[in-house]
């Protein structure tokens, strides 16, 4: 593989919401229960993939509550829209590597971020089999602190925590899903819907506070001048010249023109 190197390019950053994250004013979706899964589907330019998936965040919150609460949880990546597209990853908190999500009494937000280590062999890359251009993230609630009874009555909210939306208002209709759950008394539709596609009286009326950030993993780099620990000289990528334990020096330089051990780098 000539030309190029695996993790040369700089990471991207995407949302489906205006939230910074921080502390403000947001909208518990407290009618969300137990299996339900919300997702966000970002678009990729065609150019970059493969991609490298790197974080997913979400936003949690509680309202009032009486009691501490506990909520198990579920993160997805999909290879495309959740509807159309593969499953490519999915991890859920077992209190042991993915913490449960334990939140005060009271009002409170919190973040569950799920991170890959880069140096860690075994990464989230989406190919785009799918052909669809994009991806997806989606959180799920695997276990409600408290979870009522589904679709009869909602889960209460003094006893649980809730994903959140933006207060700024729905911009993106078609990226924003859920996947709602089935039982006799549920009038909002069973399986993956956009927040275009949902019911009117079930949509929520901002963004899922979620977002993710990905690598593209085929960048060019152009080789460089590596020397060595010896001071001798080959022409690498700096993947390549760091793999043999070598320094890699200023890009343009090359080992016809440059003389390891003789300064920081060329100077034509």
């Amino acid at each position: 593989n000539t030309g190029g190197f695996r993790g040369s390019c700089p990471q991207v950053e995407v949302a489906r919401t205006d939230s910074t994250f921080g502390p403000g004013s947001y909208t518990l979706q407290a009618g969300f229960a137990q299996g339900e899964i919300l997702a966000a589907s970002y678009d990729v330019p065609l150019e970059d993939f493969p991609i490298r998936i790197d974080l997913a965040e979400v936003m949690f919150a509680t309202s009032n509550a009486t009691v501490e609460t506990t909520t198990h949880w579920s993160v997805y990546i999909w290879d495309g829209a959740p509807s159309t597209g593969t499953l490519v990853a999915s991890f859920s908190s077992d209190d042991i590597i993915l913490p449960h999500l334990v939140m005060p009494p009271g009002n409170s937000g919190m973040i569950i971020s799920v991170s890959v280590d880069p140096t860690d062999p075994d990464q989230i890359y989406i190919y785009n089999d799918s052909g669809e251009n994009k991806f997806t993230v989606g959180f799920g609630v695997d276990q409600h602190n408290n979870p009522g009874n589904p679709c009869l009555s909602s889960p209460p909210t003094n006893s649980n925590a809730f994903p959140t939306t933006d207060n700024s208002g729905l911009d993106f209709p078609n990226d924003n899903w859920i996947n709602a759950i089935d039982g006799p008394w549920c009038v909002c539709g069973v399986g993956w819907f956009t927040f275009q596609q949902f019911p009117s009286l079930c949509t929520p009326s901002g963004d899922w506070v979620l977002r993710a950030a990905y690598t593209p993993v085929n960048c060019t780099v152009e080789p460089a001048a590596c020397c060595l620990t010896n001071n001798s000289c080959l022409d690498l990528t700096p993947t390549e010249c760091e793999a043999l334990g070598g320094t890699s020096q200023n890009p343009g330089t090359n080992c016809s023109s440059y003389v390891c051990g003789s300064g920081d780098g060329a100077c034509c």
